[in-house]
């Protein structure tokens, strides 16, 4: 497993001093293109060749907050590649070994000029070690919602928001999910899914759904197709 270490610094935490949601998220796609990088498969590699791993889902579990200066040691390994699609494990954990946070996902290999996805060749296999057993979660590809929506805000993209792949990032989905969830709801697991590449200057819309247990925030474009789903449990 590739890992490096890092404290939770002073800029990244929210008012309570915990680092958020979307923080977390920044964390295992720093680790990510660390590890890329490490074997020449990094940024400017994929983008020599107009290919890029493009986030398709995450299921996360939130074992303990993460505190501002905290010492923390971030870890990942690919699990398994298919056709188009390749999955890889996370987990965040104190220098003492306690696990913070365990996370699945699922990218697929795209041609970024033509926006399609491509199969993955040994090219592209080449260097990851796949690793089983980190952790036994499995991220979804689908999510469902039963209950009725509202309709909670409109935004823009802006173009702070767009990454080198030339989207919205996937961080900053759940940096504006955050402003739509109750400051009281703790939540411990979560599921987000990538449907539709939002772009610069892009008209979005969230709407809110309610389970007993279960925030689900949606987003979708002005010709309603969904973008991102985003499930937060509790326990």
């Amino acid at each position: 497993m590739y890992t490096f270490e890092t404290m939770i610094s002073y800029s990244a935490v929210d008012r309570n001093g915990n680092l958020p949601l979307y923080g977390i998220l920044n964390l295992l796609q720093d680790c990510t293109n660390m590890q890329s990088s490490s074997i020449g498969m990094g940024v400017e590699h994929m983008k020599q060749v107009n290919k890029g791993w493009i986030l398709v889902s995450y299921k996360i579990s939130l074992k303990k907050k993460l505190r501002y200066g905290e010492k923390v040691r971030v870890g990942t390994a690919a699990s398994s590649f298919s056709s188009f699609y390749g999955d890889r494990k996370f987990q965040i954990e104190s220098l003492d070994g306690e696990k913070l946070v365990e996370a699945d996902s699922i990218w697929v290999l795209m041609d970024m000029e033509t926006r399609h996805p491509i199969r993955v060749s040994e090219e592209e296999r080449k260097g990851y070690v796949i690793e089983e057993g980190i952790n036994d979660l499995k991220a979804d590809r689908k999510i469902k919602f039963s209950s009725e929506r509202e309709k909670v805000g409109e935004f823009k993209v802006l173009k702070t928001y767009i990454d080198n792949n030339g989207h919205m990032n996937n961080a900053d989905y759940l940096r504006v999910a955050a402003e739509f969830v109750p400051a009281d709801f703790e939540y411990y697991e979560v599921d987000i899914i990538y449907n539709k590449e939002a772009m610069e200057g892009e008209m979005m819309t969230a709407y809110l759904h309610r389970e007993e247990n279960e925030i689900e925030i949606t987003f979708e474009d002005k010709d309603e197709n969904v973008l991102a789903k985003v499930r937060l449990q509790n326990k």
